[in-house]
């Protein structure tokens, strides 16, 4: 037998054993009492002691042994030799009485033992296979549940710790026998929430967050706790039970995304300053104000340096006077060593201690502890100086802080760019307005000219063409055969003369003496023009077709002119065949473009541009007359109604004129 099965231990069989010997000692005493020591009256008082025991024992099967009892005591009175004055039914029945109420009142505490054992499994199984380490401790304050997960954390196995008192399970967590948050469950609401603010209650749980530095081998961990009490059947706390969990890469990642969150601030700070500041000084200088109030870096500077390394402008934060010397230096063009690192490299330079490494820079004593980094401002290959920022020295490895610091040199170096051509534009459009301004003087100039050149030559010219008629009419074959041809060739230049002159004037007119824009039917145009030309198509036997033209804002009678000229150049340039002529409209987005082709005799495509200057001529005066300027005062027409013109042909095959006017705008 072990040291728990001794006589009187619960084991079924020792307990048998210890009833009987009791029944057989209490019946001897009993007898005895009665037949030697004549107590008549008490002896069978002796026999509630295995009754007891037995409804103790063995809950209402005692009423066999009070039953036994019982006939024992009927069958000792009747058989002894001196009166005993007990009731023997009476007393039997009292015997059954006893082992009834005794046997009900243990079965039921048993059954109650049975689930309360029942329930403390079932919470130890539960326990047991939570994923957070938990515990549970009883109203002692000792520990009857440890599971896998706290073990996992603490490197404290069960059979060490259960069982265990005086705080001792706050020893593997904290190394110290302290209260803990289950401990708290013990204390009334008052004094938890005066003593301990960092503790947040719902209802009787209570929770809280903690960092402990001697888990993991030291590694530390963050936790959150969790604690409850555990009631009796009586409503009583009879315990508590407290869950644990590691939240520290919880924790990692709140502080990562914080970092992150920082950073994509400051980047956005930075893009507003570029996008909203087109002054130099006060982009760089709010950079370096930006950097330190959302990074919380050092200091931070920037120095911009022309190509002799010489300095431009600077701007810093957080140096005050320190900048001043390194000031001094680069205007010299002396440069520090992670500068000139930095010119020379495209990477970041870092320094991880710069008091020691860079002990002749002037502001190397102001980072103190900390380590910096300096990276030049480069964009389109154009390098234009450096940042410079000084931080914690496990910053600068930072994989997010580098690209944070690359990112801010990229927006600095791209807003100096955007600067620049900034800069280059409105130099541009200034050049160009003045351009403008001169062209726009020298066209108002030249129409001036033109204008009244027509008018003042076309006095004289007439007067001219007046006086050679006069002798062509009055000397004609009354002087020799020279004479009469100097008068002809004086006639046909004079007559040459004033239709170059009216053509020039025409010319000048079309943007001084054009009519407003207004919806024109261009088909209603075309037949105006056909019915102008009616002769010219008749004597060439041209046919003249179109397909259905549209409605445009255009100047109708200048509209006209275009047709006439491209018709009348198409019956002119004709071939072998009598001419043929189309005319038709396209709409491409929000312009109609007309086409005007013909049959006739082509153009080589390197006389393409020449055919729309003022007075060029492919073909001399007497194989085709006329002066050149139809196509000229074509082009400028439909310049000022805001289209182009142009053509396709090929020699000996036709051509084809297109020129564009814009849709009328539905409102």
């Amino acid at each position: 037998m072990t040291g728990r099965d001794h006589f009187f231990g619960k084991s079924s069989e020792n307990k048998f054993l210890a009833l009987v010997f009791t029944i057989v000692a209490c019946v001897i005493l009993a007898f005895y009492v009665a037949l030697v020591m004549h107590k008549t009256v008490v002896y069978t008082h002796f026999f509630y002691i295995p009754i007891i025991l037995a409804g103790v024992w063995y809950q209402k099967k005692a009423l066999y042994v009070a039953l036994g009892l019982g006939m024992v005591h009927i069958l000792v009175t009747h058989l002894s030799p001196i009166p005993l004055s007990v009731n023997e039914l009476g007393r039997a029945t009292i015997f059954i009485l006893v082992a009834y109420v005794i046997g009900s009142v243990s079965e039921r505490q048993v059954v109650a033992e049975e689930k309360l054992r029942n329930a403390h499994r079932q919470l130890l199984g539960i326990v047991e296979f939570l994923p957070d380490a938990t515990f549970v401790i009883d109203r002692d304050k000792k520990v009857i549940a440890w599971n896998r997960a706290t073990e996992e954390m603490t490197g404290v196995h069960k059979e060490v710790i259960i069982g265990k008192g005086d705080y001792a399970y706050a020893l593997p967590f904290y190394g110290v026998e302290r209260p803990i948050l289950v401990d708290l469950i013990f204390l009334d609401d008052e004094e938890t929430e005066s003593r301990y603010d960092y503790v947040r209650r719902d209802g009787d749980t209570l929770t809280a967050e903690t960092f402990t530095s001697i888990l993991y081998g030291g590694r530390g961990a963050y936790l959150w706790g969790r604690a409850s009490p555990l009631f009796d059947s009586e409503g009583n706390i009879a315990g508590a039970i407290e869950s644990i969990r590691d939240i520290t890469e919880n924790k990692q990642a709140e502080k990562r995304i914080d970092h992150l969150n920082r950073i994509l601030l400051a980047i956005r700070n930075v893009n507003q300053l570029v996008v909203r500041e087109n002054d130099p000084e006060k982009l760089l200088k709010g950079v370096c104000d930006a950097l330190i109030e959302t990074r919380g870096y050092h200091t931070v500077w920037v120095a911009l340096l022309d190509e002799s390394h010489q300095l431009v402008r600077s701007a810093e934060a957080g140096l005050g006077r320190d900048f001043l010397p390194v000031i001094e230096r680069f205007k010299h063009g002396e440069l520090t060593e992670c500068a000139q690192k930095a010119l020379d490299n495209p990477g970041i330079v870092i320094t991880e201690d710069p008091v020691s490494d860079c002990p002749d820079c002037p502001l190397a004593s102001a980072c103190g502890e900390r380590g910096s980094m300096t990276l030049r401002l480069e964009h389109g290959g154009t390098v234009y100086g450096f940042i410079t920022l000084t931080v914690r020295r496990e910053r600068v490895t930072d994989e997010e802080e580098q690209s944070l610091f690359e990112e801010v040199a990229g927006d600095i170096a791209f807003a100096l760019y955007s600067m620049e051509l900034e800069e280059a534009r409105e130099q541009a459009e200034n050049k160009l307005k003045e351009y403008a301004e001169d062209l726009e003087r020298s066209n108002q100039e030249l129409e001036q000219f033109a204008y009244v050149a027509s008018h003042d030559l076309q006095e004289p010219l007439r007067m001219v063409t007046g006086y050679v008629k006069l002798l062509q009419l009055r000397y004609k074959d009354k002087l020799d055969d020279d004479a009469d041809d100097f008068i002809n060739y004086a006639f046909d230049g004079a007559i040459r003369m004033q239709t170059l002159i009216n053509d020039l004037l025409a010319f000048s007119r079309v943007s001084t003496r054009g009519n407003p824009f207004e919806p024109t039917d261009s088909r209603a145009v075309l037949e105006q023009t056909l019915t102008g030309l009616r002769m010219a198509v008749e004597e060439s036997g041209a046919l003249i077709t179109h397909d259905p033209l549209p409605v445009v804002m255009a100047d109708a009678s200048q509209l006209a002119q275009v047709f006439q000229n491209l018709i009348s150049n198409a019956i002119k340039f004709h071939g072998d065949d009598p001419p043929k002529v189309h005319i038709s409209a396209e709409r491409q987005r929000d312009d109609w473009v007309f086409s005007v082709k013909d049959n006739g005799i082509g153009i080589e495509p390197q006389y393409f541009d020449r055919i729309f200057v003022i007075f060029q001529r492919l073909h001399g005066r007497t194989e085709y007359p006329g002066t050149g300027i139809g196509l000229a005062v074509s082009k400028r027409i439909v310049e000022r109604h805001g289209g182009r013109i142009w053509l396709e042909s090929e020699p000996g095959k036709g051509s084809t004129f297109y020129f564009t006017t814009p849709v009328i705008q539905k409102r």
